[in-house]
């Protein structure tokens, strides 16, 4: 009786039931200044101990209306506007959260904040205006977005994130039409920009599971590890290559032709290799130099296309011009003999072509190996029957086959 009797004392102390006629009740204060005032102290709403009750009773209040709640059955809470039935008992996640204007959080542990933004999946989130979280564990932020595969996220304006672990930013995503929502498949999505409108879907970037890199492809999938579809047409179709310290670029693109521009005044395009040493320059006069030999696929890198060796020579055996890795010996009346450093010429090694020089008498010239491993060239006086050798400048040029 003494603990009934103190317990009364106590609560009345205080809980100060004062404005009565407004029916306002302040806890250790003598005027609140709301239905519930509590001052300098805490407040804790208690469920069930242990486990949540199965099945579990219907919450304090169903059906439309504003109101914050607390509902132990499923250690859930509501505070915000419902409309129709989004707060009853079988709309409410066991662990959830919701806030603002009919929002709802169906999932186990979800969370929904915003206007009629949904959490439906296990432990999803659904934030901004009409936003659904219904994969498992996934994300839907912005405005009209849809986290549908598990694990997913979709943020922005009308963004759908349909495969397994996919994020979706920007705005009116292509969502491809395909893909799991609920396994991981290399072929799918992992990460989407849209950049669509109302009038169409369509990507602006594409990154696939297998590491697929899409540009520009608006409702496609990548096909190469970097794929880029042209933008406008322009030298700018593609990649544009811009130097750090002044406005000069240049440009890769394709429009039929694969094209490579390089767009300062002057400038010249270098192939390297790993060390940095020039392998082919190719000049903006269209003058190409190549470091190194031109050879048939088939037939081997000892193959050259260009010539090993080439020259102008005088009627006395004085090199005029040409290469520097030959020397000339006169060895008769029309024939001289031409050694090529670090090579042995051969009839079946090499090929080669001599050309008289004469401005009044016909003339031709010939070559063949000497047998020694040097370039023997004969020339002739056409005009005579039959045609005898005679001195004459000429030039030539020789080949590796």
């Amino acid at each position: 009786m003494k603990s009934i009797i103190s317990t009364v004392i106590i609560s009345i102390y205080f809980i100060n039931l004062s404005n009565g006629q407004t029916g306002k009740v302040g806890i250790n204060i003598s005027t609140p200044l709301a239905m519930l005032h509590v001052k300098d102290s805490s407040v804790v709403f208690t469920g069930t101990e242990g486990s949540l009750p199965t099945p579990p009773g219907n919450p304090p209040i169903s059906g439309e209306g504003i109101r914050m709640m607390w509902y132990p059955n499923k250690a859930a809470f509501r505070t915000g506007y419902v409309i129709a039935d989004n707060w009853d008992r079988d709309n409410i996640g066991r662990f959830s959260f919701a806030s603002g204007y009919n929002p709802r959080a169906t999932g186990f542990s979800s969370i929904a904040l915003g206007s009629y933004a949904f959490a439906i999946g296990g432990n999803s989130t659904a934030m901004g205006t009409a936003t659904n979280a219904i994969g498992e564990n996934s994300t839907a932020m912005g405005y009209n977005t849809n986290a549908t595969g598990d694990y997913s996220t979709s943020m922005g304006y009308f963004t759908t994130a349909r495969p397994y672990g996919a994020t979706v930013i920007g705005r009116y995503n292509d969502s491809i039409g395909l893909g799991s929502p609920t396994m991981w498949v290399t072929s799918d999505p992992i990460f989407i920009i849209g950049n669509g409108s109302i009038s169409g879907r369509r990507n602006a970037f594409i990154i696939l599971k297998d590491a697929k890199t899409g540009i520009n492809i608006p409702n496609g999938l990548p096909q190469a590890g970097l794929h880029i579809k042209g933008v406008d047409g322009s030298q700018n179709n593609h990649i544009r290559l811009e130097d750090d310290n002044t406005s000069d670029y240049s440009s890769v693109y394709f429009n039929g032709d694969l094209i490579l521009r390089n767009n300062k005044v002057g400038g010249d395009f270098y192939f390297k290799n790993d060390v940095g040493t020039d392998l082919v320059k190719l000049f903006s006069s269209g003058n190409s130099v190549l470091f190194g030999k031109l050879a048939r696929p088939s037939s081997g890198e000892d193959r050259n296309l260009l010539p090993i060796c080439y020259g102008s020579v005088s009627s006395t055996g004085l090199i005029n011009s040409g290469t520097s890795n030959f020397t000339v010996t006169k060895t008769g009346t029309g024939q001289y003999e031409i050694s090529i450093s670090g090579e042995t010429y051969s009839n079946s090694g090499f090929t080669s072509s001599a050309t008289a020089l004469t401005l009044s008498f016909p003339r031709m010239a010939t070559t063949t190996s000497s047998g020694g491993g040097n370039l023997v060239v004969k020339v002739w006086e056409a005009s005579a029957a039959p045609a005898v050798a005679v001195d004459s400048g000429f030039h030539f040029i020789v080949y590796k086959q």
